[in-house]
């Protein structure tokens, strides 16, 4: 899809392959979905304090969702202006991330996207970024131990990115399609 919102279900990749996951971590010890604070994102700095995300962490489940881009939303007199961020080279992003397998009560799999501050030309964008992985680093945050996974999700290091201006039709979750991501040009005043 090319306008995917929290909880709809994601293609997510573990150590033993791919399976569709619930966008938005569902704790191991909640039976429920409905969940009392966001989990769609996990802080980099917090993932091994929170109760959310505590379990997932401390036991490796660590998982890779692969992604054409993301959008992100600037504050703008006109309102809300989305931009797209996407791999210089149109290959897929991927993010890294923590899932939890299917829970009881027909809790289906659930994932979450790490985030960490910001840097370089991103800061302009949002404070915040999801952990995007190369190929290299992918390989070793699904397999590898717990302390290469920390360097990993703390490292400073961004893919080549494009960011641009896309139409607002992004800002209804129904409306679908390529032309989503299409490079809108730039209001000049």
């Amino acid at each position: 899809g090319f306008n995917i919102c929290p909880t709809q279900v994601i293609p997510a990749f573990t150590a033993s392959g791919g399976q569709p996951m619930r966008w938005g971590l569902v704790p191991g010890w909640s039976n429920t979905l409905a969940n009392k604070y966001s989990t769609f994102n996990a802080r980099v700095e917090t993932l091994e304090s929170k109760p959310a995300f505590r379990h997932a962490w401390s036991t490796g489940q660590r998982c890779l969702i692969p992604a054409l881009g993301y959008y992100e939303w600037r504050a703008t007199n006109d309102g809300k202006q989305p931009y797209f961020v996407r791999s210089s080279t149109n290959g897929p992003l991927v993010f890294a991330g923590l899932y939890e397998p299917v829970g009881e009560d027909s809790v289906p799999a659930s994932c979450t996207i790490i985030t960490q501050p910001a840097i370089l030309e991103m800061t302009r964008l949002h404070p915040r970024t999801p952990v995007m992985l190369n190929l290299q680093q992918a390989e070793k945050w699904l397999n590898g131990p717990a302390e290469q996974a920390r360097e990993i999700a703390f490292s400073e290091e961004l893919p080549g990115l494009r960011i641009y201006l896309v139409g607002k039709a992004v800002n209804n979750v129904h409306n679908q399609g390529p032309q989503l991501i299409e490079r809108e040009p730039e209001k000049t005043k």
